[in-house]
């Protein structure tokens, strides 16, 4: 996305990394304002379900996360440069994102569920890769049940979709997670 020489799949794809970092919903996305983006020092966080908007998440109202990644972080605090807190924080449509995701994986040649199943995907890479457990994957989710943790967070099915891709695709993602400064040794948020 970031390589297709246009401002709205740039976007997307830092809609994107976002939602993998954050096991994001879609309505946590887009309900995202400037604002909704707090730091301090090196950690920041976002804000959902704000209720002096009169919003509120799936989970119910001052909902947060901390962003894990420090390159999703690095991403982030570009993107509030020389905006009103008021200002949505993606500019793009839920339409727009979901185009650019169909499209990306066309590209690559690859077969994706929707956009959603990204929430999915950070939660089972953090299983598969050991750094949360499921009570930790359940509280970063905003998951009500555990019941619910299990059925989306499948580090096996991580493990079936690396094991499915092209060695080239294969060869790029490792490329492209080598060049990022890896997350803390310990969960956070």
């Amino acid at each position: 996305l970031r390589h297709q020489g246009d401002a709205c799949a740039v976007e997307c794809a830092d809609a994107l990394m976002l939602a993998l970092d954050g096991y994001l919903r879609e309505q946590d996305l887009w309900q995202l304002r400037v604002g909704d983006v707090v730091s301090h020092g090196q950690a920041v966080g976002l804000l959902f379900g704000r209720s002096q908007r009169g919003e509120s998440s799936k989970t119910g109202r001052g909902q947060g996360v901390l962003v894990n990644y420090p390159r999703t972080r690095a991403r982030l605090k570009q993107l509030l440069r020389n905006r009103k807190p008021t200002e949505r924080l993606f500019r793009v449509t839920q339409a727009q994102y979901s185009s650019w995701w169909r499209r990306a994986a066309q590209a690559l040649g690859v077969t994706v569920g929707p956009p959603h199943s990204v929430r999915h995907t950070g939660a089972s890479r953090d299983m598969a890769e050991g750094y949360r457990d499921l009570d930790g994957i359940m509280r970063r989710g905003r998951w009500r049940a555990l019941a619910s943790v299990q059925r989306y967070a499948k580090p096996h099915a991580c493990l079936s979709a690396l094991a499915s891709q092209p060695p080239a695709i294969i060869e790029k993602g490792n490329f492209l997670l080598s060049q990022q400064a890896p997350r803390a040794l310990k969960a956070i948020g």
